[in-house]
């Protein structure tokens, strides 16, 4: 299931991954230094609460996963850390990976914070943060090949095939660790640790340019469009208003009820890394809502649902757009608009696409084309209302 929902929106993280807020929290994080991560800890280790749930959850499957990882692979996720200038090894990860693998044999009542200790705290940090930008790297370079043979795929011979195989289970791999990391109980109280040590701010607009060259990946490092230096497919400018709004709301955070909720940027960043990873969280939810479930409630059938992705028809037709444009009222801020006038302008751009780059982008071949048709997508609220209509079917569909 993990691997299907990697294949279907794999356009909806590449958005979520690419946005420049996403961008901030990582640079946010990634240009942190050890001395400050350690004093961060101590602040943490001063407030930190007597609470029952810090002693008995060890965060056994994280620990697990991170002991099971061979060098290579720590290697290799490690190579995507930004290493300081001062200092360009690759962390190795030994603290961290040795006491992950003495989990096993700690007793029951060992603190969690004999896990997440002022040693490991750093290499945990190092770890995340070279996850993330993984996940980031991955998305970009599955993008590109995936959308050249995802309407064609017997274009594909078995080597092009096998590297895009090769591509999406990279996805897959950085993808699952972020997950993990994210429902872990280490994150939270690593991000705990960075608030008290007061190092955690929300990014800012302005400071997008800087955020780019930080995690770099997705991003045109010359006047070519591919970044052949990397092999990445490089994100054109795409607004998503559903990202676009996540985004606002995450850095805005809800109306706060207390002064103490209003600086709650723990939460905040939490929050950010569960929007990157909820197409695993959401199947996780069901999954847990099953095994938990008691003999009351219904089981969860968990199914796939097929949908042609475009649907045309040659009734469906849209208006001129001229006529759309002079149909158009008086802006909302009161300021004139000539409907003639912009209307020229759009032809006169349509004419002259030195604008533009030497092939003419769809949108000008669709605005030249008579009768305008219209396509549509079945939006996946739809699809699932209709699996109401049919017979015998399940409590709860994916």
């Amino acid at each position: 299931m993990t691997y299907y929902i990697v294949a279907t929106c794999m356009e909806k993280m590449v958005r979520r991954i690419t946005h420049w807020s996403t961008r901030g929290f990582i640079t946010i994080l990634g240009r942190m230094n050890e001395a400050s991560l350690r004093f961060a800890y101590k602040q943490f280790c001063d407030v930190i609460p007597e609470s029952p749930s810090k002693y008995h959850r060890k965060d056994t499957i994280l620990a697990r996963m991170i002991k099971e990882l061979p060098d290579t692979a720590i290697e290799s996720i490690m190579q995507n850390y930004p290493c300081p200038a001062e200092d360009s090894r690759i962390p190795r990860l030994t603290k961290l990976r040795n006491l992950c693998k003495k989990l096993d044999s700690l007793p029951p009542n060992v603190k969690l914070t004999d896990l997440y200790n002022e040693e490991t705290c750093v290499e945990f940090h190092q770890f995340f943060i070279a996850v993330v930008i993984g996940y980031g790297k991955a998305l970009v370079a599955f993008r590109g090949p995936r959308r050249k043979y995802s309407k064609k795929p017997r274009m594909m011979d078995e080597g092009e095939r096998s590297r895009l195989r090769a591509l999406a289970e990279g996805v897959w791999f950085y993808a699952n660790w972020l997950w993990r990391i994210t429902e872990s109980r280490m994150l939270r109280f690593h991000l705990a640790a960075l608030q008290a040590g007061a190092l955690l701010f929300p990014p800012l607009d302005g400071h997008r340019k800087g955020y780019e060259e930080y995690t770099m990946y997705g991003v045109k490092s010359s006047a070519n469009d591919q970044d052949q230096d990397r092999g990445e497919d490089v994100i054109e400018d795409y607004v998503d208003d559903d990202v676009e709004e996540e985004s606002r709301r995450l850095i805005s955070g809800p109306v706060p009820e207390d002064q103490e909720s209003s600086a709650n940027l723990a939460l905040t960043f939490q929050t950010w890394l569960r929007v990157l990873s909820s197409h695993f969280l959401a199947l996780n939810i069901l999954t847990t809502y099953h095994t938990r479930r008691t003999s009351d409630l219904p089981s969860v059938q968990i199914s796939l649902i097929g949908v042609k992705s475009t649907v045309t028809s040659s009734d469906w037709t849209a208006n001129h757009w001229e006529t759309v444009v002079r149909s158009l009222g008086r802006p909302s801020d009161g300021q004139e608009f000539d409907p003639e006038v912009a209307i020229q302008l759009i032809k006169k751009r349509m004419d002259d696409l030195s604008w533009c780059s030497d092939v003419a982008p769809s949108i000008v071949q669709i605005f030249k084309a008579e009768p305008y048709p219209l396509t549509g997508t079945v939006h996946c609220e739809a699809a699932l209302a209709a699996c109401t209509r049919t017979e015998n079917n399940p409590s709860f569909v994916v």
